[in-house]
């Protein structure tokens, strides 16, 4: 099961399901006939449904023309033996329109390069994930403090929303250093309304990304139908020029074996993990801090 879920939050099932419409496509060039071409059209549209549901933040245009061809596809599909020219346009249309999808998606799956300039105190600003429930060990700020010999200011509350972090945001106000954002999630499972989701975000931002001290931020793993609050995460990060770690790593370490307690809050293991993700990544922006932690 939580393979299942990890593939959806994680956005790999964009991938699967745009390489089964694809294929779908590319298989009605060998003229099937019969059971198979139902085979064809069903794996199209299941193909569809996983690339819906996985809330990939595609630009909204992209999906609803891509989602409209396939579909219209299908239809001319039904009627191939009046239309042979038109199919074969569509077929052909399909497919391409698939390896785009991938090719818009696929860069914000890479982890990103590590900001420039190394770093001997990180700031983490985030929610329950980072700030922990009081039964773990040690939480991942601490472990990564423990690894990279930076020194880590924890700033998490658990609860916290983007709104709610604002208030806390100006603790930073003339401290340098490599900001690390964990935020949203609870944004995403209350339903806050996007527009203030994106206003909060944006002015989150602006308050602890300075050219003294840069941030890094996390994106958000997210359920089916929640695309809207990934795209403006993914617009502000462009816009700030927040380098964006992919939503994989820590829908990774949320679906791991034994890496929550709840199946939302990490475990010693899911901390542990997440620490060694972050220190992986981080690795040539940290340094140890002068007199130790």
């Amino acid at each position: 099961m939580n393979l299942i879920i990890y593939h959806f939050i994680s956005g790999q099932a964009f991938f699967s399901g745009t390489v089964l419409v694809a294929v779908a496509a590319a298989a009605f060039f060998f003229s099937p006939s019969g059971a198979r071409r139902i085979v064809g059209r069903l794996a199209a549209l299941v193909g569809v449904l996983l690339a819906a549901l996985s809330s990939t933040p595609l630009p909204g245009a992209f999906f609803k023309v891509w989602a409209a061809v396939v579909l219209a596809w299908l239809v001319v599909e039904w009627l191939w033996n009046s239309k042979p020219k038109r199919l074969l346009a569509m077929r052909a249309l399909v497919m391409v329109l698939c390896v785009v999808g991938i090719c818009i998606e696929l860069p914000w799956h890479f982890v990103p390069g590590s900001p420039e300039g190394t770093f001997d105190t990180v700031f983490v600003v985030g929610d329950s994930l980072s700030a922990g429930i009081g039964e773990e060990k040690e939480t991942w700020p601490v472990i990564l403090q423990e690894r990279t010999g930076a020194r880590v200011e924890n700033l998490s509350l658990g609860g916290e929303t983007v709104g709610s972090a604002l208030a806390g945001a100006d603790r930073l106000s003339g401290k340098e250093g490599l900001v690390i954002l964990e935020i949203g999630g609870n944004d995403v499972l209350r339903r806050t309304p996007i527009e203030e989701f994106e206003r909060g975000m944006a002015e989150l931002l602006r308050k602890v990304a300075t050219p003294a001290r840069p941030a890094i931020m996390l994106e958000i793993p997210l359920p089916p139908f929640h695309a809207r609050f990934g795209a403006a995460q993914r617009r502000l990060a462009r816009r700030h020029g927040v380098p964006l770690v992919p939503k994989r790593i820590l829908a990774a370490v949320l679906c791991g074996p034994n890496m929550t307690v709840d199946g939302l809050h990490f475990s010693d293991a899911g901390h542990e993990a997440l620490a060694r993700r972050l220190a992986q990544a981080l690795g040539p922006s940290l340094r140890p801090a002068a007199g130790g932690p």
